[in-house]
């Protein structure tokens, strides 16, 4: 007989520790299993078991990854990274698989390998601990992507996704910090729409959006890898141009950017000619400054406005000097209509079969007081930002007429005196009080005046504008169209509106005779106009071969320096009494 008590206690005790380690090992959160050195599976928690797909602890025992589920996919990558920790010893930590399950779906799995080893140190299998970190890596994923999508958002412009103001700066930075380095110039250039506005105003942001966005790839056409596009702000584009050999390689590049801007854009059934200024900074001619070479490309783009918008100026010092000088009559413009220190030149409108002289436009002159005699592109669109363009035009319309009332009581007949209308004019409630006020007190027949109004400018009211100049042409005065063909040019307008004159812009007489575009477009809005009953007259005819081609194409009505630049009433007198006046025409 012996006494075993002792090693009942001693086996009962190992018991529970098992079954404790068994259970803790249950509780883990995790997928828990260990192999022996062969791969043969040795036990596993309850997690792994239902990977497994299998019942019981004691059925796990003695198979492999090749006897599981996952065999045919995945077994001998998991024996592959077994052994490699085995033979290393060390432990494999975070290791990630990415798997499809039986259904299709992504799974990622991470896991961490233990090598066993008994006392002497002896590796005798594999500890593995893994997790499914599905969800985890999604989120991940698409909290990255969200991050992506802000930090897209913004450093680029909603519209067109190109580069905008912030990421431009960041790139112009660059620009001028690889310029030091490497004596590299590059060129700045500011481009802006001309008279983009009109086209939100009357047809709506989306068209104007739309419109945006063909420009914006049509840009995006010119550019090469190495350069920066990118939109600033409404109808603002900047391009920075990195290396150029010359500044007339820069001039090249912006003459291509105005040609293309300049075809027609076709939205939503309306067509458009467009055009654009730019302007161009030079580093480090012009600056190594950010803020400075964005100013001086900005100035050098309203220089570019000012000589007749579509064109390109690179920026000069004198640029400078000029932007100082539009301050300065920002500052004095109020004082000026007060003292009335405006006159007005009178230009003459011809026909040229007969020679005779059908009509004279008023163009208003600032006799600035030491700046001299100042053009209307100078200070008009400063009236016009201080909200003075009103009183403006009628101090310019009060005095032709009173000119007009003279003219006549001396027996000068100059024909029809056509005046530019703001429509900011006939928006006023007491317009058309002014207007027959002016026509009683100097005593002016209505059917001595015209009054031309741009066409982009009509569009953003048409229903009131149509209500208004239908009151004017009741009195009996002409209303005209002023640079036809810049805009929208559409024939809804034209039958809808009272007009009796089509004004062909000056920027399509300039190149007619070469036979291109502005040829065909010319004779188009010629034989247009003549098919809705409406007379036509071209502005900037400046050569006979220009007139030439008017004349052979139905326009005989001409205005230009061809016959006449605008002059002072007296001199306008002695014009029209001269009995010869130059006569250039064949006919």
């Amino acid at each position: 007989t012996m006494d075993i008590t002792q090693n009942i206690l001693i086996q009962n005790s190992l018991k529970n520790q098992y079954q404790l380690l068994e259970d803790i090992i249950d509780s883990v959160p995790a997928r828990v299993f260990w192999i022996n050195v062969d791969g043969v599976y040795q036990g596993g928690n309850n997690l792994f078991l239902q990977d497994a797909q299998i019942g019981s602890k004691e059925e796990l025992i003695g198979k492999t990854d090749f006897d599981l589920p996952w065999g045919e996919g995945y077994a001998s990558t998991y024996r592959s990274d077994d052994v490699e920790v085995m033979n290393s010893g060390d432990t494999k930590h975070l290791s990630e698989y990415e798997e499809l399950d039986q259904n299709g779906n992504r799974v990622i799995w991470q896991s961490c390998r233990v090598a066993l080893k008994d006392s002497t140190g002896v590796v005798t299998g594999l500890l593995c601990v893994y997790e499914d970190i599905t969800e985890r890596r999604l989120n991940e994923e698409v909290l990255h992507e969200q991050k992506d999508t802000l930090h897209h958002q913004a450093h680029h412009d909603d519209l067109t996704s190109l580069p905008n103001r912030a990421l431009f700066q960041q790139r112009l930075n660059n620009a001028i910090i690889e310029g030091n380095k490497h004596n590299k110039p590059f060129a700045l250039l500011f481009i802006d729409l001309d008279q983009f506005k009109q086209i939100n105003d009357s047809l709506g942001h989306d068209v104007g959006d739309l419109v945006l966005q063909e420009v914006a790839e049509r840009l995006q056409t010119h550019i090469r890898q190495e350069d920066c596009l990118a939109r600033i702000g409404g109808d603002e584009f900047t391009i920075l141009l990195n290396s150029f050999n010359s500044n007339q390689d820069v001039s090249l590049f912006t003459q291509r950017i105005l040609e293309n801007i300049k075809e027609a854009i076709q939205i939503d059934g309306h067509t458009f000619y467009l055009s654009c200024s730019i302007g161009i900074s030079l580093y480090p001619n012009d600056s190594t400054s950010t803020e400075e070479l964005l100013k001086f490309a900005d100035t050098a783009m309203y220089r570019a406005k000012n000589q007749g918008r579509n064109n390109a100026q690179f920026y000069t010092n004198d640029m400078t000097i000029a932007a100082f000088e539009h301050v300065a009559m920002q500052s004095s413009l109020n004082q000026a209509i007060k003292n009335k220190e405006f006159i007005v030149f009178y230009q003459p409108k011809v026909n040229a079969k007969t020679n005779h002289v059908t009509g004279v436009e008023a163009l208003v002159r600032w006799q600035h007081p030491t700046m001299g005699l100042v053009t209307p592109s100078q200070f008009v669109p400063i009236a016009e930002e201080m909200g003075l363009i009103v009183e403006l035009d009628r101090l310019v319309m009060k005095q032709s007429a009173l000119q007009m009332a003279e003219w006549r009581k001396q027996g000068v007949n100059p024909g029809v005196l056509s005046l530019n209308l703001s429509p900011k004019q006939l928006e006023q409630p007491d317009f058309m009080a002014f207007v027959m006020e002016i026509l009683q007190e100097t005593q002016c027949q209505p059917e001595w005046f015209e009054l031309e109004v741009t066409e982009n400018e009509l569009m953003q009211n048409l229903d009131e504008m149509q209500t208004k100049l239908s009151e004017i042409q009741e009195l009996g005065i002409q209303i005209s169209i002023d640079d036809f063909g810049t805009g929208y040019s559409s024939l809804a307008y034209l039958k809808r509106l009272p007009i009796s004159k089509l004004k062909i812009d000056k920027t399509f007489i300039k190149d007619i005779v070469d036979g291109g575009d502005d040829a065909v477009i010319t004779k188009t809005i010629i034989m247009m106009a003549h098919n809705l009953g409406l007379d036509v007259i071209a502005e900037g005819v400046e050569s006979i071969e220009q007139r030439d081609f008017l004349v052979a194409n139905g326009c005989e009505n001409i205005q230009g320096y061809l016959y006449a630049k605008p002059m002072p009433a007296n001199k306008l007198v002695t014009y029209l009494n001269d009995k010869k006046p130059s006569r250039p025409a064949r006919f």
